[in-house]
C-alpha cells in the first residue's frame, strides 16, 4: 500500500504579511478617498470661488437699486444726495455696459478686495468677509463683505431766497455752510422806517450732486414760495409769498386811497378826499399836495378798469406795503379816450391805530 503525501501548508508568516498588506492598502485607500474629500472641501472654499460667486450674484447683471440701498453713500457725494438718485444715476450711466472684476489691493484690515468695472469705468470695490458658518471640515467660508460704490458727481445748484425763508434740496434744509452771500437788499429796504429792515435775500450753493436736485423754499409758516430760474446762470430765485390776510383786510382801503389820489392828479378830486390817509409828518405828504396838474387832458368823465391790490407784505405788525394797479380812463370831449396806467407800491405804517401812507413808488 502506497504512502499518502502530506499537504503543503502555506507558511503562517506569509499569510500574516499578505493580510497586513491588504489591510494597509485598504486603510490607505480609505484615507486617500477621505483626503480627496477634505481637499475638495478646502478647494471649494478658496476666496477666488467666493469672489466669482459674489460677482455673478451682485455685479454680473447688477441691480443698482439694491446695491445703492446696501451700500453707504460714496464719500465724494454731497450729504444732500440720496440713494434713489444714486441708483437712478448708476442705472442711467452704466446700463448695458459689460461688467468685469479683478483683484485689487487688500483692505487695511487685510481683507481681500476686488475691483468691479462697467466697461472701462470703475463702479465698485467689494471685499470678502469670513462667514459665521464653517465648511464641512471646518474651513473658513467667504462671502460678500463691504461694497464701495464709485460715481462722479456732475451737478450743482444755487438758490437765492428771502433771508427768513428755508431752502430745501432733496428734502434737506440748507444751513449756514451752504451760504455764499447774504444780506442782499431789495428795493424795499430803502423805504423802511427807522429800526426796520426790508426784505433781504440769501444765496445758497451746493455741489457734488448727481442730479439737478428737487428744490423747495418755504416761508416760516410753511407756505411754498414760487421759483424762477435764470436761463443763463441756472440760479433759482424764490419769489416773495404775500400776505393774503392783509390783502383781504386792506384791499378796499388802499384802492380807495389810490383812486382818489389818481383822480386828484387829473383834477377830478380834492386833496382833502385822500389827504387824511397820508402821514402829514413825511416829505411825501407835501410832495403829493403839490403835484402839478397844469398838463391834464381836458375830459368830461373818467373811470377805472382792471383794478387790483396785490403784493401785501407785512414787515411788522405796524408796517406793510402793497401794490395797486388799474387803468385810469379819461373820456375826452370830441376825441378818443385817454388811458393811463396806474401802478404804485404804497408803504403804510400805523399811526394812532390807523394805517397811513408814508412812502410810495411808481412801478
Amino acid at each position: 500500500m502506497a504512502k499518502q503525501k502530506k499537504a503543503r501548508r502555506f507558511p503562517v508568516f506569509w499569510v500574516c504579511l499578505l493580510v497586513f498588506v491588504a489591510l494597509v492598502l485598504t486603510v490607505m485607500a480609505i484615507a486617500l478617498a477621505q483626503l480627496r474629500v477634505v481637499l475638495a472641501d478646502y478647494e471649494s472654499v478658496q476666496p477666488k470661488y467666493a469672489a466669482e460667486e459674489v460677482f455673478r450674484t451682485h455685479f454680473a447683471n447688477p441691480d443698482y437699486a439694491a446695491l445703492a440701498e446696501r451700500c453707504a453713500m460714496p464719500d465724494n457725494l454731497s450729504p444732500l444726495e440720496n440713494k434713489a438718485n444714486l441708483a437712478a444715476e448708476l442705472e442711467e450711466r452704466f446700463a448695458g455696459e459689460t461688467t468685469s472684476y479683478a483683484p485689487t489691493t487688500a483692505g487695511a484690515d487685510g481683507s481681500l478686495r476686488f475691483l468691479v468695472k462697467a466697461g472701462e469705468q470703475k463702479i465698485a470695490v467689494f471685499s470678502l468677509a469670513i462667514l459665521p458658518e464653517k465648511s464641512e471640515f471646518g474651513f473658513d467660508r467667504y462671502g460678500l463683505g463691504d461694497v464701495t460704490l464709485y460715481i462722479r458727481p456732475e451737478e450743482s445748484a444755487a438758490v437765492s431766497a428771502p433771508s427768513e425763508y428755508t431752502v430745501y434740496l432733496n428734502g434737506i434744509p440748507l444751513t449756514e455752510e451752504h451760504i455764499t452771500e447774504q444780506g442782499i437788499k431789495t428795493d424795499t429796504c430803502a423805504h423802511m422806517p427807522e429800526g426796520l429792515e426790508g426784505i433781504t435775500y440769501t444765496t445758497y450753493a451746493a455741489d457734488s450732486l448727481l442730479r439737478a436736485p428737487a428744490v423747495e423754499v418755504k416761508t416760516p409758516d410753511g407756505r411754498l414760495a414760487p421759483l424762477t430760474a435764470d436761463p443763463e446762470s441756472g440760479l433759482l430765485t424764490a419769489g416773495i409769498v404775500y400776505d393774503e390776510a392783509l390783502q383781504a383786510e386792506y384791499s378796499d382801503y388802499i384802492i380807495g386811497i389810490a383812486q382818489n389820489y389818481a383822480a386828484f392828479v387829473m383834477k377830478d378830486a380834492y386833496f382833502a378826499s385822500f389827504s387824511g390817509y397820508f402821514d402829514k409828518t413825511t416829505d411825501l405828504y407835501e410832495t403829493v399836495r403839490q403835484v402839478p396838474t397844469s398838463f391834464v387832458w381836458r375830459h368830461d368823465g373818467f373811470e377805472f378798469a382792471d383794478v387790483s391790490a396785490t403784493e401785501f407784505y407785512g414787515y411788522s405788525e405796524d408796517v406793510f406795503s402793497c401794490r395797486v394797479r388799474f387803468m385810469h380812463i379819461l373820456h375826452r370831449i370830441g376825441s378818443e379816450d385817454y388811458t393811463e396806467q396806474f401802478d404804485v407800491t404804497f408803504y403804510l405804517h400805523r399811526v394812532d391805530g390807523k394805517f397811513l401812507i408814508y412812502d410810495m413808488v411808481n412801478n
